[in-house]
């Protein structure tokens, strides 16, 4: 039996339970039936020391429901390793279990047998069937009739169809005969460079154009984008903004954020440039690189983390990461997400910098990619160097010869073996 059947036999043997009008009688599927939200659940997971961050008798309990099942089917600490619960967890609240999963690199737009489904944020469960676009669930806390139904009373059978305000918590089941994640050895990568209107950069481009922030990015992730793939990465790219266009920005952005959950990408990367003024004056004077992550994401900070330590190796005016839930491609992206500041486009210094050093960071932040994901990095082949042929250079000069008739011999035998050779009658 695969782990996923293991906690969705567990489920199954709970079809038909009822929550008790007051704490007593727990034990019976039937019996003291009410509306109160007493369960067995939230009293056998209450007993378990430091499992939720308080007792959650009482409470509306569809996480409670889902958290019991997973503890029934492997235990507590296991339980805990595939739900990405850490010690007085706040994941009896769908709100933060969908977090939980976030910040693991673990949140997805489609649903697989053994996955924990959000409703939105008021509701969850258990996947036990995928059949195309529709899928079967087991949750607690809802009734018999169709649609999601929150605080419902009772664990049930449910089925519908996939919507794009539905989430899907994967656990990291091993040993598993589930459906198999994409190749280890492909990760997808989506890159999402900026799509500001305007944001100009202080940097004198050579080619004449005034150089904006989008401008810049994009020409970053030209560079990236194939180092990626040289090593192995499946790389998806955002849309190409052009600078003062019409073009919604706003619009690319939501975009970005759709494609990559539908994707399943794994790392959510943006490219951006910083200022703290405006116009192309170069009066700011902040320097610096900045790597942004999702506050609750573990992987996320780790992934930043290695940004600026590969960025150090190359970059003068120092860098530094942060935690940011304020930014929609850091909030919204169900994979790890990493939101690159690489320096002050209001700067001259920093853009000039950035400008003229823009492969050696792409390299930098390829290689802490290469080091997250555990592959090598490949470096970019060298050009072949040319080789001359000197065997075209020869010449057969009759007067080096005791006649023209040795001479014609002799350039016979040189074009035979592939010199391109002619005959002079005398020598200079």
């Amino acid at each position: 039996m695969s782990n996923a059947a293991k906690v969705i036999a567990v489920a199954q043997a709970e079809l038909g339970y009822l929550e008790k009008a007051s704490d007593s009688q727990l034990d019976s599927k039937t019996a003291n039936a009410g509306y109160a939200n007493f369960t067995k659940y939230a009293r056998d997971i209450d007993a378990i020391p430091h499992f939720f961050n308080g007792p959650k008798q009482g409470y509306a309990w569809c996480t409670t429901f889902v958290c019991w099942c997973f503890v029934q089917a492997f235990g507590v600490d296991e339980a805990k390793r595939l739900l990405n619960l850490p010690k007085d967890s706040l994941g009896a609240g769908c709100t933060y279990a969908i977090e939980y999963y976030r910040g693991a690199g673990q949140l997805y737009s489609k649903p697989q047998v053994g996955d924990q489904v959000f409703f939105g944020k008021q509701h969850t469960g258990i996947v036990i069937e995928v059949n195309g676009n529709k899928f079967k669930t087991i949750e607690g806390n809802t009734s018999p009739s169709t649609g999601v139904v929150p605080n419902g009373g009772g664990v049930y059978q449910k089925e519908y169809t996939v919507k794009s305000s539905y989430t899907f918590g994967r656990p990291t089941y091993t040993n598993d005969d589930v459906e198999p994640a994409p190749m280890v050895n492909k990760p997808k990568i989506y890159l999402s460079p900026a799509y500001h209107k305007a944001n100009q950069c202080c940097y004198k481009r050579p080619d004449g154009q005034q150089c904006y922030e989008t401008l810049e990015n994009n020409e970053f992730m030209d560079l990236l984008q194939p180092m990626l793939e040289r090593c192995g990465f499946d790389v998806k790219r955002g849309p190409r903004r052009t600078p003062m266009s019409d073009e919604d920005g706003t619009t690319y952005m939501y975009q970005a954020i759709k494609e990559s959950n539908e994707w399943g990408a794994k790392v959510h990367y943006v490219s951006h440039t910083n200022a703290t003024t405006t116009g192309t004056t170069g009066r700011g004077t902040a320097k610096g690189f900045l790597s942004m992550y999702y506050p609750s994401s573990d992987k996320g900070k780790q992934l930043a983390e290695l940004m600026a330590k590969y960025r150090a190796k190359c970059y003068p005016y120092g860098c530094r990461t942060t935690g940011r839930s304020d930014l929609h491609e850091l909030c919204d992206t169900n994979a790890v997400a990493v939101y690159q500041e690489h320096v002050y486009h209001d700067n001259l210094t920093d853009a000039e910098w950035f400008h003229q050093n823009m492969k050696q960071c792409a390299e930098m932040d390829c290689k802490a990619l290469c080091e997250y994901f555990g592959v090598d990095y490949v470096e970019e082949p060298k050009p072949e160097e040319s080789v001359v042929d000197s065997r075209k250079m020869y010449r057969v000069q009759v007067g080096a010869f005791r006649n023209k008739e040795y001479a014609e011999a002799m350039l016979a035998d040189l074009k035979a073996a592939g010199f391109d050779g002619y005959i002079k009658e005398s020598i200079e």
